[in-house]
């Protein structure tokens, strides 16, 4: 390293880094990254585990060759050989060719090229000139994470929040007539209910579901 500050915590970093690399290689894919394990969902893993961002990466590499498809400069048949490629995917596999195997395989140090030479290990040769025609790394991945945050918020975040939302104004009818004092500046003030409260709540939360549902409708691709 050149910066002499640096320079004492250089050991520690390759330690981190070649550690890192280590639990990529073996790791459940199932999980968000190496050093986020903990913070596994089940039902959110079809969308924020690493399986997941090579399926819509995948996905990505098969919507391409579909394109082509459409402006006749690919056949229906490359892309039911792509899509078949693409869901062929193994995502160990994909690391092994990236970050590759000691005296065994020479990895590519290339996501999303790795992925590509996987594909084509599921393809005639003649279907390679399809894949990834006309696109920059920065297409797959920046359009796979936009797609991964749309579905997710879609099929699981905002249906909880709705649920959450009906729970407040469930709460709000129950207790109308439950008396509390309100607040203003840290004093009792003029008299409220726990209902108007949770209608508060509500009220706010519902707001924001509304841009939440707004934002992800106005999401564009790259």
């Amino acid at each position: 390293m050149k910066d002499p500050r640096l320079r004492r915590y250089h050991p520690q970093l390759r330690r981190i880094v070649r550690k890192t690399r280590r639990i990529k290689r073996r790791r459940d894919f199932s999980q968000v990254s190496p050093l986020a394990f903990r913070y596994v969902h089940p039902e959110l893993a079809p969308y924020t585990s690493e399986a997941a961002k090579l399926d819509y990466m995948g996905m990505l590499e098969s919507a391409i060759a579909i394109a082509l498809n459409k402006r006749r400069r690919c056949s229906f048949r490359a892309v039911r050989l792509i899509v078949s490629g693409v869901l062929r995917l193994v995502p160990r596999e994909v690391y092994l060719q990236e970050y590759g195997k000691k005296g065994r395989l020479k990895g590519t140090k290339h996501d999303v090229r790795a992925l590509v030479v996987q594909i084509m290990k599921h393809v005639p040769e003649w279907v390679w000139r399809y894949l990834h025609e006309f696109a920059t790394s920065c297409d797959i991945i920046d359009n796979a994470n936009i797609a991964r945050i749309r579905d997710v918020m879609l099929d699981k975040v905002i249906p909880i929040l709705k649920d959450v939302e009906r729970e407040f104004i469930r709460l709000a009818i129950e207790n109308a007539r439950v008396v509390q004092p309100g607040r203003t500046h840290l004093k009792h003030a003029s008299t409220v209910t726990f209902g108007f409260w949770f209608a508060v709540y509500a009220e706010r939360l519902g707001e924001q579901i509304r841009l939440l549902e707004r934002d992800v409708a106005n999401l564009k691709g790259k």
